[in-house]
């Protein structure tokens, strides 16, 4: 059979396993620390910059792997109102709230199988309500499923979010890969974003003001060696072009280029350099940072909430093409 998946306990966490033997594909995925996904080996091709060790995830969930936030990035002081509700996030970095909760809390594994037709896939759920650390602040019935899948030497991932209460949940999603670079210099790694428009983000928090059609965003839509990324900006926050959901990360030296997608709700993109790591982050976001606090209408800001009953998905996949072919 060409696809299996496996379950097993290493170091204390539990380790879920994709598998494609055909094309020597491998994902692993951690469901008691984010469900996050810290290895991704398509082909022969190490996709993903996974922790040096389990116990560092658990400790700096937003640092490797496939983190997911919700909401991604900083909410000022913690603080933000909706719907004539106050609400107060945790603080933990500089006194904001970032990137969520949801990149540390232990998700439920619900199913996991392998098929020829389907490839090998797991799903896991998180309840807000299975958390009263989270629910305390986020006091909503929103329920997450998580789906990742590998096949055809590919991995895709589906997350749909459902809001089983009455009130509705202010809401906001984002992902933030972390793509091993394996030896490539930087000045050899190529970026390519359909960027349209460019966030200013000299501050961490409190964009005021209107993206705008930038230089960097010219060179990112054509690709721009990522050494060339502004040094001054922490992450450069842009509007993508409507109807353009792919960014390319190329590694010249590896001889492959990643071929990342995702839906069309995730309309904005971060281009990051973890110093921490040899890696980039492409991250789509759903909003911006601290939205709700965000002077800008929605449509800029992304600010959304979700209705009683109503349900919203989030997709993405990547995978490898060998440059030449």
């Amino acid at each position: 059979m060409r696809y299996r998946v496996s379950s097993e306990w290493r170091g204390g966490w539990e380790h879920v396993i994709l598998y494609d033997d055909w094309t020597g594909s491998e994902a692993v995925i951690i469901p008691g620390i984010g469900c996050n996904l810290i290895r991704c080996r398509l082909e022969e091709y190490e996709t993903i910059e996974g922790p040096p060790h389990l116990s560092m995830l658990a400790e700096y969930s937003a640092e490797y792997g496939v983190p997911l936030l919700w909401p991604p990035s900083r909410i000022a002081g913690g603080t933000f109102t909706f719907r004539g509700r106050r609400y107060t996030f945790p603080q933990h970095e500089g006194g904001h709230h970032l990137h969520g909760d949801i990149r540390r809390l232990s998700w439920e594994v619900v199913s996991q199988s392998a098929a020829e037709t389907e490839g090998a896939w797991m799903t896991a759920v998180l309840r807000v309500t299975d958390h009263p650390e989270w629910y305390a602040y986020y006091p909503h019935e929103v329920a997450l499923r998580l789906t990742y899948r590998l096949k055809e030497g590919r991995i895709s991932a589906v997350l749909d979010a459902v809001n089983e209460g009455r009130d509705e949940a202010p809401y906001g999603f984002g992902i933030h890969p972390y793509f091993t670079l394996a030896g490539d210099a930087l000045e050899e790694t190529e970026v390519t974003v359909p960027a349209e428009f460019q966030y200013d983000t000299s501050e961490l928090v409190g964009i005021e003001r209107v993206p705008e059609r930038t230089e960097l965003c010219r060179q990112l839509d054509g690709g721009l060696a990522v050494s060339a990324l502004p040094a001054e900006l922490d992450h450069v926050l842009l509007r993508l072009a409507s109807g353009k959901r792919e960014c390319r990360l190329t590694r010249k030296r590896s001889g492959i280029r990643i071929v990342f997608g995702f839906s069309e709700n995730l309309a904005h993109a971060v281009v990051f350099v973890p110093e921490w790591a040899h890696a980039v982050s492409l991250e789509p976001w759903s909003s911006i940072t601290d939205a709700f606090n965000s002077p800008l209408p929605a449509e800029w800001s992304g600010r959304s909430g979700l209705e009683g009953g109503r349900a919203v998905r989030f997709e993405w996949q990547w995978r490898v093409e060998r440059l030449g072919q």
